[in-house]
């Protein structure tokens, strides 16, 4: 608050003429209208900035935890079709720009791919396939899709005993209007 503080100031009397007057300057009370501090001010942005941050998070994960279900949903439709030889089903699933990178079989297309599934399909004791869960990693690709990362672990019998193996894979998925198509898979470690 100010101190008083004592001024002169001209006022007229009641005989036309100006006389000096000593008067105090008295501390006025706050005015509801007077400005904000510059401290308020900016502890008010931070926490407007705060509150934004809070709610865009809780919305990103959202968004994150909708797509990783998503993803893992298609992961499973996939080889559940892989798992009980269902060769339309999971053509169903890719797109047939599909290309299929393998480390030690190269690279093919949809069609090589189709055709690779179903030598596959036809063997006596065809591979069983299962998600490593902790394993998966998915990441949102704009105006695209995500992409999947993880391992996986195939089983097949042979010569009377159960062959395991573990692999690496990445697969990009395509979202045309809420229709998830694989067009990448990349297939490592072998």
């Amino acid at each position: 608050m100010r101190a008083a503080i004592q001024t002169f100031f001209l006022h007229p009397a009641s005989d036309g003429l100006a006389r000096h007057t000593k008067a105090a300057v008295v501390p006025r009370a706050p005015n509801r209208s007077d400005p904000i501090s510059e401290n308020t001010v900016r502890k008010m942005i931070v926490l407007v900035l705060l509150a934004t941050a809070t709610l865009f998070s809780g919305a990103y994960a959202s968004a994150e935890e909708n797509l990783k279900d998503t993803i893992l949903k298609m992961d499973a439709r996939l080889f559940d079709a892989y798992n009980h030889q269902r060769l339309d089903d999971m053509k169903a699933l890719f797109d047939e720009d599909l290309e299929f990178y393998h480390d030690t079989g190269g690279l093919s297309d949809y069609q090589q791919t189709l055709d690779a599934f179903a030598r596959i399909f036809m063997q006596e004791n065809p591979p069983v396939r299962t998600l490593i869960a902790d394993s998966t990693e998915i990441y949102p690709i704009k105006d695209y899709g995500a992409i999947q990362i993880g391992a996986h672990r195939f089983c097949h019998v042979e010569n009377g005993v159960n062959d395991c193996g573990v692999f690496k894979f990445v697969q990009v998925w395509h979202n045309d209007d809420g229709i998830w198509k694989l067009t990448r898979i990349i297939s490592y470690g072998h």
